[in-house]
């Protein structure tokens, strides 16, 4: 669960006797932590603990989901505000009888005994919790009581808490940092377009399209991508850049917004796509994609950022023509050394030298320009603005 950092059952597990056997052995593990003063190491879902201390007693209802995973309890709360009619809806899709005539303690109506919302938030919980695990549970738990004695845990006045505290171990919440999102995730650079800056496919890197770091690239688990020379790989380079000198608390927040929870997943488990959609098709689009804050799609980990370096060679590019035109020399060292600092960015430097300070200066104001973008986005936007966002 990345919601709360836990591990659960493998609910699609297929049925088998190598798998109860794997199952019965890991409750056996678990057993073992306790007379052995040896933690596990791992954290386990608190719903774990509460079915194997409350036994056939244990409620699958909104408080167990909770401490089991809040996002989805989050989810569950939402069907209690469903009008009527989408209530109805709800239950006949996941395949409950519904009466919306005469109420009863069969029926899924309105006016059912217990309210139509709250028995289908408990279905959905008794399903999560329960139904869907029911035989790997089953062998986790004979495997555990054939080592553990229930006797010695009543006795211990031992609750589902402190019985997760002794097997687990501490689960101490490290700080987010930008090198540990690198190496949690497997990064995938997509959106690459050859034809816009006049490439064949056979020419760029990769064959075009995207750009995976699983061993081909400089590292596993993070770092940059073999696209040297494109616009995206120097946005993409940006990115790393400013979420390395970001705080714990700013990275976290670009997690959350980026994948929809701050903590991190285990290394290699999941992938955190980069993706650059927005196909500018003129100067001015390009230019425009400075105004564009990034976007995520928390479903699929995908960040979906504007090229603000193809935005930048665009206006940049304007401005020369411009001053062409008017007759003014455009970024002399000297004119930029008695202009604003503001005017300095604006206009970039040319001349001697100019190519290699002008590619300097427009990398740095691309990474000012994403970081000023990106830190607007994850500190206002999470929740707000996200394109999966369900309460809009």
């Amino acid at each position: 669960m990345r919601s709360t950092g836990t591990l659960w059952i493998n609910s699609r597990l297929p049925e088998s006797g190598a798998a109860r056997r794997a199952y019965w052995f890991a409750g056996w593990l678990m057993a073992q932590a306790l007379p052995n003063r040896a933690a596990l190491g791992v954290q386990l879902s608190p719903a774990l603990f509460g079915k194997l201390v409350d036994g056939p007693a244990f409620k699958p209802g909104l408080e167990a989901m909770r401490r089991h995973d809040p996002d989805a309890t989050a989810s569950l709360e939402r069907v209690l505000r469903l009008a009527p009619s989408e209530l109805s809806d709800l239950a006949r899709f996941e395949g409950h009888p519904t009466d919306s005539g005469a109420p009863g303690a069969g029926s899924w109506g309105v006016g059912g005994a217990m309210g139509q919302p709250q028995r289908l938030v408990e279905a959905a919980a008794a399903r999560l919790l329960v139904e869907d695990v029911a035989w790997q549970f089953g062998a986790l738990e004979l495997g555990f009581w054939s080592a553990a004695s229930r006797e010695v845990l009543d006795t211990c006045c031992m609750d589902a808490a402190s019985l997760a505290a002794a097997v687990c171990g501490s689960r101490a919440h490290q700080p987010v940092t930008g090198p540990a999102v690198r190496r949690a995730f497997r990064v995938v650079l997509q959106g690459v377009v050859s034809e816009r800056e006049g490439l064949a496919p056979e020419d760029e890197p990769h064959g075009g399209g995207s750009a995976v770091n699983d061993g081909s690239g400089t590292s596993y688990g993070g770092g940059l991508f073999d696209v040297s020379g494109r616009s995206e790989a120097v946005v993409a380079e940006c990115l790393w850049e400013v979420l390395d000198g970001w705080p714990p608390a700013l990275v976290a927040a670009f997690l959350r917004f980026t994948t929809g929870t701050d903590r991190l997943p285990m290394q290699g488990t999941e992938a955190l796509t980069i993706s650059f959609p927005f196909t500018a098709l003129g100067a001015a689009e390009r230019r425009a994609a400075l105004h564009m804050l990034p976007q995520a799609h928390t479903c699929t980990n995908t960040l979906e950022l504007p090229d603000y370096y193809s935005a930048l060679m665009s206006a940049s590019a304007a401005d020369r023509q411009g001053a062409a035109i008017a007759g003014v020399a455009w970024g002399s060292a000297e004119d930029l050394a008695n202009a604003p600092r503001v005017e300095r960015w604006e206009r970039g430097i040319t001349g001697a030298g100019g190519a290699a300070q002008g590619g300097a200066w427009l990398r740095a104001r691309c990474k000012e320009v994403l970081a000023e973008r990106l830190e607007y986005a994850v500190v206002h936007g999470a929740g707000a603005y996200a394109l999966d966002d369900l309460d809009e």
